[in-house]
């Protein structure tokens, strides 16, 4: 009983404490992601995401310039206005329908290498598992090596690429609105500077207190 005792006392002493992050993820994070991702396929997001950007916007101005020309209805014929109808309706429908076809092509962009970049991850992590030393595995519980496997890529494969996304589509539209707006009026570009500053600070000292 003296020696069970000694055994547990030592495996106690000779297991580490498990480290864990605090605070804000880093960059590193997120770059080490994009690196088992594959630069290219990163790129590939970014530049379907503007594109989506700028189907968006195009749309806008499309409807703007749209309102603006029936304005003047006075003088035209009813031939005309059919064909001004037809000409911005179908306008618009193709807007419509590119910023769809956009929008599907970049979430399954997002969700095959998100895919991609996980499988590359998982093999990683297992091939520094098989070729750790032995007192690796004496001092690091099973358990500990299971949610490592589990539960931490679990959350890897099923919510960063949706938080991706979700933050892609909140903000391609307030970027789209200020792009549209500091166009048709510059000067709401000196509005909406500090209101952006002012953002900065407060969602920042949301983000401390909510974690």
């Amino acid at each position: 009983m003296y020696c069970a005792y000694l055994h547990i006392l030592f495996v106690g002493l000779l297991i580490e404490k498990e480290e864990r992050e605090i605070g804000s993820i880093s960059w590193r994070m997120y770059l080490t992601y994009a690196r088992a991702m594959k630069y290219p396929y990163v790129c590939l997001i970014i530049i379907l995401y503007i594109v989506q950007g700028a189907v968006h916007i195009m749309t806008n101005f499309w409807l703007s310039e749209w309102s603006e020309t029936g304005v003047a209805t006075n003088n035209k014929t009813e031939a005309q206005l059919d064909k001004e109808l037809d000409y911005y309706l179908n306008g618009y429908a193709g807007f419509s329908f590119g910023y769809a076809g956009v929008s599907l092509l970049t979430v399954a962009a997002i969700v095959i290498c998100s895919l991609f970049s996980i499988r590359r991850m998982y093999i990683r992590l297992l091939r520094n598992i098989v070729h750790a030393p032995l007192r690796f595995f004496d001092t690091t519980p099973l358990g500990r090596i299971l949610n490592r496997f589990s539960t931490d890529t679990q959350v890897i494969d099923q919510r960063l690429w949706k938080t991706i996304v979700h933050i892609a589509q909140a903000s391609l539209p307030c970027v789209s609105a200020i792009v549209v707006s500091a166009v048709v009026t510059p000067i709401f570009i000196g509005v909406v500077a500090p209101v952006i500053i002012l953002y900065y600070f407060v969602q920042s000292y949301f983000l401390s207190s909510a974690r």
